[in-house]
Parts: structure tokens; sequence; C-alpha cells
């Protein structure tokens, strides 16, 4: 199953549901839904697992898993009938195949099956930032192509809970986004978004805005205002210095 949805559309709500709605049989060890992500902060956000960690995938070349390894990943998985990983864009033909692999290892009485005969469920939006050194999913012309071809049933949330409101404005910013998200923003929304500039600001929204998270294009305006946030704190800095080893070296600057 694929369930995909825009951005503020609930997945990570939904994701919650389906966990607690699977999770019912007590204990905690045989809960039959495992979630996974495939990077850290998106795990962190589901407090899920990573794909590479609770699948033992390594990230460079993999070999199948023999002996002690093997069993111990077949008898953490051996409840698991369900897998959800988020944030499918993330998943290249490359990893989807490594999944199926290494499901099928782990379940070696279903081997033959796709996926170990898990039911899958991919939640995501396909329409982000492209891969970093593979293809998207859908676009490979391998076995991974047959594996995404058996995900039949497609669920779209299509209701954008994070920005709501009937106001022509509210209507405004959210065509804005769409239009953005699809590479077809035109000149209104350009103008929609000049309004909302420092040469057009008030001084008090200018205030309302200072905490709330910066957008930035390069890392050195991001270093920028936060160190002019820090100086407007008005309070001491402790400057940490990691080094490898067994020494620390911290250092105080009030002026910093």
């Amino acid at each position: 199953m694929i369930v995909q949805g825009t951005v503020g559309t609930g997945k990570s709500f939904l994701i919650d549901c389906i966990r607690k709605e699977l999770n019912i049989s007590p204990p905690v060890t045989t809960n039959p839904l495992l979630v996974l992500a495939p990077i850290g902060v998106a795990a962190f956000n589901i407090q899920a697992t990573t794909i590479h960690a609770g699948l033992r995938i390594p990230i460079r070349e993999m070999h199948p898993l023999i002996g002690q390894s093997l069993m111990t990943l077949q008898e953490q998985l051996k409840h698991i009938k369900y897998i959800l990983i988020d944030e499918m864009s993330f998943l290249g033909p490359k990893l989807l195949l490594k999944i199926d692999n290494r499901l099928r290892q782990a379940f070696p009485n279903n081997q033959h099956d796709s996926f170990g005969g898990v039911s899958m469920i991919l939640v995501g939006y396909l329409a982000q930032l492209p891969l970093v050194m593979d293809k998207p999913i859908y676009a490979s012309h391998s076995t991974a192509l047959s594996l995404w071809h058996s995900f039949t049933i497609v669920i779209t949330l299509d209701t954008i809970f994070r920005q709501q409101g009937a106001s022509i404005r509210q209507q405004q910013f959210r065509a804005l986004l769409h239009n953005l998200r699809n590479a077809q923003a035109l000149q209104h929304d350009w103008q929609f978004l000049m309004c909302q500039t420092n040469a057009t600001l008030t001084f008090q929204q200018k205030k309302d805005f200072n905490s709330s998270i910066h957008l930035f294009a390069t890392n050195e305006s991001a270093r920028l205002h936060n160190r002019k946030m820090l100086k407007e704190l008005n309070l001491s800095i402790a400057l940490s210095l990691a080094k490898i080893g067994k020494q620390t070296n911290t250092e105080y600057d009030n002026n910093e």
C-alpha cells in the first residue's frame, strides 16, 4: 500500500494512528508493525528506526547475512507482519532491492515472495528533491520496477490541515504553495510574496517574526542570523571545542 500526500496533510498523524491500531498484541516484543525511515532525522520525527539499522543493511556493498547475524535478525523480526516506511521519496531502486533481499532472508519460509511476504506500507510524497546517487523508485527498469508495481493500493491524503482558513489571503497562500510545488508559480504569486518583505512590513511585524524559523539560501547567511540572535540574548556564550581523545577544551567569551 502507498499512502501519499503533500506537506501538512497529516501523514505523521496517520502513522501514529496506524501504530496504535496495530500494536494490539502485548507484550511490546510481539508488536506486528515495524516503522522505518530512510534517514535519522525522519526516523526521529516519528519515533522509528532507520532502514539500515532496522534491517541491517550497510550503506555501501551489501552481502547476505550468515550465522549468528542472520539468526539475530530473524529473531527480531519473527513477529513482524507489517513494515511501514516513511519518506518514500528517499527510496531508490537500489535500496528497494536491498530491502526486498533482506526481508527474504529474514523470513526464509516466504523467501520466494516479494519482501518475504511482509505487508509493506510506503508513506510520503514523490514530488520532492531528487535522490542522491540513485534514480526515482518508479524510474527503474530492473527487478525494482516489478517490486514498485506490486504496490497496487494507493491512498491520497488531499486535505491540507497545516494551512487552513477560508479568508482570501489564506486561500492565496495555499494556492501559492501548490504552484511552487508544481513549478508553476505565476506573476500574482510573486506579487503576493513581495507584499511580505522587509520593505513592506511594519516594525512590529518584523519583531513578531524574530522567533520564527528562518530559511536561508546559504550556510553563511544562516550563521550570521544565528550569531545575531545569540548576541541579542545578551548572555555569556560557552564555546565547546570537541576533539578526538580524552581531553576537552572549553572557552568562555562574554563578548562573542
